[in-house]
């Protein structure tokens, strides 16, 4: 049989030297300190130590509440703290893949698979209390897009520090080199991560023209992941040549004469990282349970019984800047918003139910109401249906020329012979023109129909 010790057994004499540097010692909790700092002793101190493996999976997960605490509930979808691990998981193979193909891979000495992965897999969760930055609630002191852009610094910062460190981690742990051939491999693999990431996330869609009114956290949101696209997908093709080029010196994982083992203190440390959820998930937990309920009555239709149980609480006793279900400004929203208006008007909701649900509605219109947005005669029909229904203060937009926009749209299509309206529509149509204001100046009206329209009756009769 194998000895398990002879993972640390000493084979050549470049490995003995490189061993006698860095003795390991027990990985204390100012061992992760310095390891998240990036110091060598503090690196080969995790690597050579097998238990390092569990204690890092001890500080994924709760890196996982330092994500979900106030984002998800925990007691009906406790899945949500296992994603941490997950993702870890694949993205620490492809890494380690990565790094045994290009640089590693050209020696004679390189350890099994599954020798070498889990000691690269403990140093690479060993970087898990840097996620617990996440569990600055911006959100509670903030308006939503300065927490917005603040949750986007913080991942930024996060993001470096982890890309920093792994690059230290692999230059240690590997006697890796030339630096710049590391930090292209670490940084080809963060981008490539970045943007597979970027697909999954639901970000706003780019309007250029009669687009659904974003938010300022989603403009915020959209921009950020538009400019990382424009920066990642050519830099993808640079670091990618720089990876392969060839290097003259292959890469040596260090082996060492001895396991260190983990302090019992950092067993402790690791214990009270879980443990102090105990006492915070109470306060914010109830207000992640009462969201879960309202969006799944909002996402299975039942819109009453959503508007019932929204009223019943005030506004703060859910998560702050919370944005209920559809998400308009995002494809293909789910239900559609006019569908949920149309049942909201034969309801008596809260005010701040109502108001919450009109402004995503008076977003929409935006795209709707205009000669550039693209509709279908179905979805126009239910927004005249809504309007005619509406006090004016409620769906007309505030801004001066898109509300001029909306006007002359109504007005036009009156006499708009690609659209065809229903009579009910059409008698709809005339009671919203009865309640309109009257243009600003004729030159706000659009140039392709210098007149005003027909009424709905003269039309009809020709």
């Amino acid at each position: 049989m194998t000895d398990p010790s002879a993972e640390f057994a000493l084979q050549t004499p470049s490995e003995e030297r490189l061993a006698e540097q860095a003795r390991p010692q027990a990985v204390t909790p100012l061992t992760l300190i310095w390891f998240l700092m990036g110091r060598r002793s503090a690196i080969l101190d995790v690597a050579a130590s097998p238990y390092a493996l569990v204690l890092g999976g001890v500080l994924v997960l709760s890196a996982g509440f330092a994500r979900e605490y106030d984002g998800e509930d925990l007691l009906h979808e406790p899945w949500h703290l296992l994603i941490p691990h997950g993702a870890s998981l694949l993205t620490a193979f492809l890494l380690y893949m990565l790094v045994r193909l290009t640089g590693i891979g050209k020696t004679q000495r390189l350890p099994t698979f599954f020798r070498g992965f889990p000691t690269f897999l403990r140093l690479y969760w060993m970087t898990a209390p840097l996620a617990w930055l996440y569990a600055i609630p911006f959100e509670r002191w903030m308006s939503p897009g300065d927490a917005t852009l603040w949750n986007l610094r913080l991942l930024g910062i996060v993001s470096v520090w982890r890309v920093a460190l792994m690059i230290r981690v692999i230059g240690v742990a590997y006697g890796a080199g030339p630096l710049w051939r590391v930090i292209a491999t670490v940084l080809l693999f963060g981008d490539a991560v970045m943007l597979i990431a970027i697909q999954f996330v639901p970000v706003p869609v780019l309007h250029l023209m009669g687009g659904v009114r974003m938010t300022e956290s989603e403009q915020i949101l959209q921009g950020a992941t538009l400019l990382l696209q424009i920066v990642g997908f050519p830099s993808l093709l640079i670091l990618l040549i720089m990876t392969l080029a060839p290097t003259a010196t292959p890469w040596t994982p260090i082996k060492f004469s001895q396991p260190s083992r983990v302090h019992g203190t950092t067993w402790l440390l690791a214990a009270i990282s879980i443990l102090i959820w105990r006492f915070i998930l109470p306060v914010t937990q109830p207000e992640q349970q009462r969201r879960r309920v309202a969006e799944q009555l909002i996402i299975a239709r039942d819109f009453p019984a959503a508007f019932m149980f929204m009223s019943k609480h005030e506004q703060t006793d859910f998560p702050p800047h919370w944005s209920p279900p559809p998400h308009v400004a995002q494809p293909n929203p789910v239900p559609p918003i006019n569908d949920l208006i149309e049942v909201l008007i034969h309801e008596s909701p809260a005010e701040w139910v109502r108001a919450i649900f009109l402004e995503k509605f008076r977003n929409t219109t935006e795209q709707t109401l205009t000669r550039y947005g693209i509709v279908s005669d179905e979805q126009l029909s239910s927004t005249l249906r809504i309007l005619d229904r509406l006090p004016l203060s409620e769906w007309l937009p505030d801004d001066e020329w898109r509300r001029e926009e909306a006007i002359g749209f109504l007005r036009q299509l009156s006499s708009n012979s690609n659209r065809v309206l229903s009579e009910s529509d059409k008698v709809c149509l005339l009671r919203i023109l009865e309640t309109l204001p009257p243009l600003a100046t004729t030159e706000d009206q659009p140039t392709d129909h210098p007149t005003a329209p027909k009424p709905l009756d003269e039309a009809k009769s020709e």
